[in-house]
């Protein structure tokens, strides 16, 4: 469409400056007496006259379609955002909530059983996982449902919005991983607990 714009506005251009030429050749027949060029140039200004304003006119038409077209797509956008950004903000903090949940079931765990003569840190989390089976498949489930969600977040919104949606949805994909397939040390689990859990809380916040 930009294209034809500029092609339109190109030739009603040229055909001004074309128009000029005439009235000037007019002018020459008119003040010289030359009645052959006076002729020449009256026909050559209603030609190039005419043809200019159609062209001239023809462009800010398509113009002013195209603008009509952009207007239309952009509150298309707004729309299907809005849609989307809503689901996508009500399957975050599902997720987010389950993930805490299950983090802090798993480091409470942990943390009460490190001084039994038999601990077993493998076992301990194995345990863990197990009392939260259902939460940790729920997890696993909006996840797979909050993709779509997001793939259609980013697409709808402009690109500062997107980049912040990459952003807090990495955030809720790490928070999510620590409840769901915990490793490293205990106290690194916990710094780590820590800080998605302030992270996502914020995020949640800013979308």
């Amino acid at each position: 469409m930009d294209i034809v714009i500029t092609i339109f506005g190109v030739l009603s251009a040229f055909l001004f400056l074309i128009f000029i030429g005439f009235t000037i050749t007019f002018f020459i027949g008119l003040f010289g007496k030359y009645k052959n060029v006076k002729k020449i140039g009256l026909i050559g200004l209603g030609i190039a006259g005419i043809s200019s304003a159609l062209f001239f006119g023809i462009s800010v038409g398509t113009q002013a379609v195209y603008n009509h077209q952009q207007e239309q797509i952009a509150e298309e956008n707004e729309r299907e955002f809005a849609h989307y950004s809503k689901q996508f903000k009500e399957s975050y903090l599902t997720i987010a909530q389950k993930s805490e949940d299950v983090s802090s079931y798993i480091g409470d765990q942990w943390h009460d059983k490190m001084e039994d003569d038999d601990f077993d840190v493998d076992k301990v989390v194995e345990s863990a996982l197990e009392d939260k089976v259902t939460e940790t498949a729920d997890i696993k489930n909006e996840l797979d449902s909050i993709e779509n969600t997001y793939t259609k977040v980013v697409m709808y919104a402009d690109k500062n919005t997107a980049r912040k949606y990459k952003s807090v949805y990495s955030d809720l994909k790490d928070f999510a991983d620590l409840a769901t397939n915990p490793h490293g040390s205990y106290s690194s689990y916990v710094d780590k607990f820590n800080n998605l859990d302030d992270k996502v809380a914020k995020d949640y916040k800013e979308l």
